[in-house]
């Protein structure tokens, strides 16, 4: 799952591992080359989900990877 915040310039993915569900915080804004800014490793997928929502603080659109 992809979280994208277009006003924030940020996104937060959420990936299924071998050890649960990585979540990737990247910052993608026009002003500074994209940067990816921090990661976690989950066990649970709900708790993934909503790291990942409060990263990209208020989700404006999502798509399936």
């Amino acid at each position: 799952m992809t979280y994208i915040n277009e006003r924030q310039g940020t996104c937060a993915t959420v990936t299924k591992v071998s050890k649960g569900f990585v979540v990737c915080f990247i910052d993608m804004n026009d002003y500074a080359p994209d940067a990816f800014v921090d990661s976690r490793i989950f066990q649970d997928e709900n708790e993934a989900n909503r790291k990942a929502c409060g990263w990209v603080e208020g989700v404006i659109t999502t798509e399936e990877l």
